[in-house]
């Protein structure tokens, strides 16, 4: 990986990412597409959605989905998510919740930063990944939104 460089001059090429952890990996949203961080609440059930749908939640006005992204992505699950952050995001296309275990941090990425995906994905997330960086020695894995909103919009 890369070696880390955390004074970013916005003058730089980059992007603005959140650092979220999913069963101990460290993924990461462009900024664009995050409109809200939300504490875990009460998740509705809705009958008949598909298994990557967790159930809706009611966010000032609005009902949200929530998304299992281990589901839409193939990641193997270790446990429930119960005490979770859910990550609102949004693109021309949709609006959504996504569930994950912990939000750590939001900082600029230089573009420099970013290298090829690693090819120890697993398979089902590899085409939902831009590339991969270091962010505090530890690799993390950019994901690629419109990839996994498309995804979603599928149907998993």
């Amino acid at each position: 990986m890369a070696e880390e460089n955390h004074a970013v001059s916005f003058d730089e090429p980059g992007t603005d990412v959140c650092i979220c952890t999913l069963e101990q990996t460290l993924l990461a949203v462009k900024g664009s597409y995050v409109q809200r961080v939300l504490p875990c609440q009460q998740i509705t059930h809705v009958p008949g959605c598909p298994d990557f749908v967790l159930g809706v939640i009611y966010v000032r006005g609005n009902i949200e989905s929530v998304i299992d992204l281990r589901s839409v992505a193939a990641i193997p699950k270790t446990g429930d998510l119960q005490d979770g952050k859910i990550l609102i995001v949004e693109d021309e296309r949709m609006r959504t919740g996504i569930l994950f275990d912990a939000v750590e941090e939001m900082f600029r990425l230089s573009d420099a930063q970013i290298e090829p995906p690693v090819h120890t994905l697993p398979e089902g997330l590899k085409p939902l990944v831009i590339g991969t960086f270091s962010w505090h020695e530890r690799p993390v894995v950019l994901l690629d939104m419109a990839q996994v909103i498309s995804r979603i919009c599928e149907g998993g």
